[in-house]
């Protein structure tokens, strides 16, 4: 009770819970008792509507630029998020996002809520890496934080209206590689031609731009549906092995951008570090 104070359980509530909490201390000499299941006695004791609210409720994962609190989930960031992360090896992103899973997991397993809340003012990158790693196909529900504002992934209003203006440029020559730009309210431009070390020349590309601000979850969802959209079509249209995705857009985006992931194949992620493009993780399906 005084560490759950949301739940405001009733008496009979209490009484029924701490009674469930004695079977699983008595069975505790056979068998391990785990978080997990004295979070389903508590979703058991509630009503539905309690339940939902319960359910609902959000596990913090830290994003810290040292140590990670001691008896919290965390995830130590600082390295893909300041200026050396265009200089950090494949490896090194591939061994967070194997972190973050591990993490994910560990939350899967040990509760019955999937809801993780994000502080969502990162780089492009690492917040659309992170979003691919607690990714909607895996039953996870993202609670982002952004400017103030609180983005959940599980509030589906949208508006309605069109957010991006969508422009294709053929390739000049034959490759099952892609490239997409997705910029607002500014769009990416021709910077994609400074993406040191990778060549690029000749790739079709498909640039996504808008105008509009994010000005609310139902505006978010509807610029990342469009998205998501547009990169399914581009790869299924032009029988696309890899996407080489450029991002200039609020963080928020890029994180419920990543979430929703799922169907683009391959994409290839880039940062703008020192006056160019720089590739950093590779999102891969799951």
């Amino acid at each position: 009770e005084s560490s759950l104070p949301s739940l405001d359980m009733r008496a009979k509530e209490t009484a029924t819970l701490r009674d469930k909490f004695k079977g699983l201390v008595a069975r505790s000499a056979f068998r391990t008792v785990h978080r997990i299941d004295l979070e389903a006695a508590v979703t058991d004791v509630l009503g539905l509507d309690d339940a939902s609210m319960w359910l609902a409720t959000s596990t913090r994962v830290h994003l810290c630029a040292e140590a990670v609190p001691e008896n919290e989930l965390g995830l130590v960031v600082r390295r893909f998020n300041d200026r050396s992360r265009g200089s950090l090896p494949s490896a090194d992103w591939m061994d967070l996002a194997a972190a973050a899973s591990g993490i994910g997991q560990f939350i899967q397993e040990s509760r019955v809520r999937t809801a993780i809340v994000l502080d969502g003012k990162l780089r492009m990158s690492l917040a659309c890496l992170l979003g691919h790693v607690f990714a909607a196909t895996k039953g996870f529900v993202l609670a982002v934080e952004h400017n103030g504002a609180t983005y959940r992934t599980d509030e589906h209003s949208i508006v309605e209206g069109t957010f991006f203006q969508v422009h294709a440029v053929p390739g000049s020559v034959a490759s099952t590689e892609g490239i997409v730009c997705i910029g607002f309210p500014t769009p990416v431009g021709p910077d994609v031609e400074l993406a040191g070390g990778v060549a690029l020349n000749g790739l079709q590309v498909l640039a996504l731009s808008s105008d509009r601000a994010v000005d609310g979850i139902a505006t978010l969802n509807l610029a990342v549906a469009e998205a998501k959209t547009a990169l399914v079509r581009f790869r299924s249209e032009q029988r696309l092995s890899r996407i080489h995705l450029f991002l200039k857009a609020p963080s928020a985006f890029s994180m419920v951008l990543g979430h929703r992931l799922n169907g683009v194949g391959e994409v290839q992620l880039y940062d703008w570090v020192d006056g160019s493009y720089l590739p950093t993780a590779l999102c891969t399906p799951t």
